[in-house]
């Protein structure tokens, strides 16, 4: 029940994902539905740690007792201010990177992406601490960056007839900007294909 509405609303504007989050807890039959409280909708609440229903809104206030505790934290420029939208966010990222699924994140510059991937990396619980690689793309990136970038976090080991690059821990590869790299004569984007 949980994930139907960000599987097949998830690109859509709020107020249509919310018709489809609507439609799914409306018409799906399963015993353990959230109560829902006025005016919310099942993308406003998530699964626990243990299966059940927790509402965002929850999490929000349970958030914030760590901000009164130690109200320093707010200084720190990786700090992200929870509303529901970045927990919302967070979450299904986390529920991402937890079971090594790759996500694509689409917007315009400024609109958090990389806040986003930040918060759900920081956030990540159940798994060893995986390295995040950050390759940033311009309009000259070469295949050689990426390339690169793996060689300096993986072991190289030779088989066959290849290079194998294995990292010695889980690493996440966060490519920002991929849209920027200019096709060559031919309309190909090498880098991207």
């Amino acid at each position: 029940m949980y994930v139907l509405p960000w599987s097949f609303g998830s690109s859509f504007e709020m107020k249509y994902r919310k018709k489809v989050a609507e439609y799914v807890f409306n018409n799906v039959n399963i015993e353990e539905k959230p109560t829902l409280e006025e005016e919310s909708n099942l993308i406003d609440y998530m699964l626990g740690e243990d299966f059940e229903w927790k509402s965002i809104k929850e999490e929000i206030i349970e958030e914030q007792k760590y901000e009164k505790e130690d109200p320093s934290i707010v200084n720190d420029p990786n700090y992200v201010v929870n509303t529901i939208d970045t927990i919302r966010h967070r979450n299904i990222i986390k529920l991402f990177m937890e079971n090594d699924l790759s996500v694509i994140l689409c917007g315009p510059p400024g609109c958090g992406k990389t806040m986003i991937i930040n918060n759900a990396h920081k956030n990540l619980s159940g798994i060893v601490d995986p390295k995040m690689i950050f390759i940033n793309f311009s309009s000259m990136t070469k295949p050689r960056l990426v390339t690169d970038a793996l060689e300096q976090n993986c072991k190289m080991s030779k088989g066959n007839k290849e290079t194998i690059l294995k990292p010695d821990k889980k690493v996440i590869v966060f490519l920002d900007e991929i849209n920027l790299p200019e096709p060559d004569k031919y309309g190909t984007t090498i880098i991207i294909e």
